[in-house]
């Protein structure tokens, strides 16, 4: 076999490439086929709740309310109190009303706030919502059980070496170590000094004689709990009590871990009242945008609601054009010996039932009547058609029920 060469290669003299406009494209897409695919398979892999539905289905109890994510609460976790005009305060009051309609014929008065894990917002919720229920009337008890880490009273900025457990421990009475915030706003019993033993003394029969002192005193006792999955605690005290509100994180909190602390608190029989969805996204479904009475919203955003009310002014009556034009040697009917005034006042109702329009009077003012001609009907309920002479013969002529009467 003889192989040959018909034509030698040419040698390229410039470099090439697959282009710029290409490499572009190819790029484009690639980086959008990985995103759409990172983004389903982080969908398909989230577990957390972020439906309002899924929570309820996986509690088994309506929501009794929504709680915004506002980066006020950071600054000040009390704002019911301090900004009772706040979206977020208008939330809690939304969900005290919730709980006036849970059971109205035997309505809890010891209520259990806990969460399935740490850092949900019970302990906000909780303080909230006593102090929007104490400003209807109601005394509210706010019950710091949290024994293992306890943040009430440093909300309140309370002192809590006198509390919980040393009501428990026999020391100190039950009102003794009640402290009273802003006056009678709310009242707090804090925890006390930590306990070796959390558990078995939110558990104890000493626990339910203080529960059962409190309600003698109090109309409704909020308890902070700790959460339920890290320990028991939660669950020995949730028993007790007539309801629990179970606080999930949106975002944050798993249907795994939802689901155990339900499991938690049906093991001991406890009733769940229902469940708080707090850190929601601003404009998440089943949700309102937040509604502020005052003015102190309106300067700050500018709104028409700052402006006073415009004060309604009276109907006025449609302007009639009573004006009496007198031709040349004329006088009006009031100088003329022999005319009634009858007469001259049923001329004014007449001019005034017409109600000429605009254009009407524009014609008739600009031209007389002798200018009209009789084209117009508005203009014929004033004058007839005819010369101005014709007109004031007419008007020379005394009235039928003038006759006999002397003239001018």
């Amino acid at each position: 076999m003889v192989v040959r060469v018909v034509q030698p290669a040419a040698v390229p003299v410039v470099p090439t490439s697959p282009g710029l406009i290409s490499l572009v494209g190819i790029g484009v897409l690639a980086g959008l086929m990985a995103g759409v695919g990172i983004a389903l398979l982080r969908d398909r892999l989230d577990r957390t709740v972020t439906s309002l539905d899924a929570l309820e289905e996986i509690v088994g109890a309506p929501s009794v309310g929504l709680v915004f994510a506002d980066k006020a609460f950071e600054a000040t976790p009390l704002l019911a109190h301090h900004d009772p005009s706040h979206p977020a305060a208008e939330a809690f009051r939304h969900i005290r009303t919730n709980l006036q309609f849970v059971d109205v014929d035997s309505p809890p008065r010891t209520v259990l706030i806990t969460s399935a894990v740490a850092g949900e917002g019970k302990t906000t919720v909780a303080a909230n919502l006593a102090l929007v229920v104490s400003s209807t009337g109601p005394r509210v008890l706010l019950v710091e059980a949290d024994l293992r880490r306890p943040r009430l009273s440093a909300v309140f900025g309370l002192d809590r070496s006198v509390g919980l457990t040393s009501v428990l421990a026999g020391r100190v009475p039950l009102m003794n170590a009640v402290q009273d915030w802003h006056g009678d706003a709310v009242s707090v019993l804090a925890s006390g000094p930590t306990p070796p033993n959390p558990s078995e003394l939110l558990a104890s029969n000493q626990m339910r004689v203080v529960l059962e002192q409190a309600k003698s005193r109090f109309d409704l006792i909020i308890v902070d709990a700790p959460p339920l999955l890290p320990v028991t605690d939660a669950a020995a005290l949730a028993g007790t009590l007539d309801g629990t509100i179970l606080i999930c994180r949106h975002g944050s909190t798993t249907e795994d871990q939802v689901v155990g602390a339900r499991s938690a608190l049906a093991t001991v029989t406890a009733r769940v009242l229902g469940s708080v969805f707090t850190s929601v996204p601003k404009g998440h479904a089943r949700t309102g945008g937040g509604y502020r009475y005052g003015t102190d919203q309106s300067r700050r955003s500018g709104s028409v609601a700052s402006r006073p009310a415009p004060v309604a002014q009276p109907a006025r009556p449609r302007d009639v054009d009573a004006t009496v034009r007198v031709p040349p040697g004329e006088l009006p009917p009031s100088a003329v010996p022999g005319l009634s005034d009858d007469s001259f006042s049923v001329g004014i109702r007449i001019a005034a039932d017409h109600r000429p329009t605009r254009g009407d009077r524009g014609r008739c003012r600009r031209g007389g009547p002798s200018r009209c001609h009789g084209r117009d009907p508005d203009c014929q309920s004033t004058s007839t058609p005819g010369s101005s002479g014709d007109q004031r013969a007419r008007s020379d002529s005394p009235a039928p029920g003038d006759r006999g009467r002397p003239g001018r």
